[in-house]
């Protein structure tokens, strides 16, 4: 992680960009399954 005296501000944002990446990526992830499976809507 960066610097221990960075922004609590800063760390915070940078916590929630991450977390918004994290969940889009999984999104994608669930979608592109779905897609392959062509309509067998198993999410594991």
């Amino acid at each position: 992680m960066g610097p221990v005296f960075t922004s609590d501000k800063k760390v915070m944002q940078y916590a929630l960009k991450t977390e918004e990446a994290f969940e889009h990526l999984k999104y994608i992830k669930c979608l592109n399954k779905n897609k392959s499976k062509k309509g067998g809507g198993r999410i594991d």
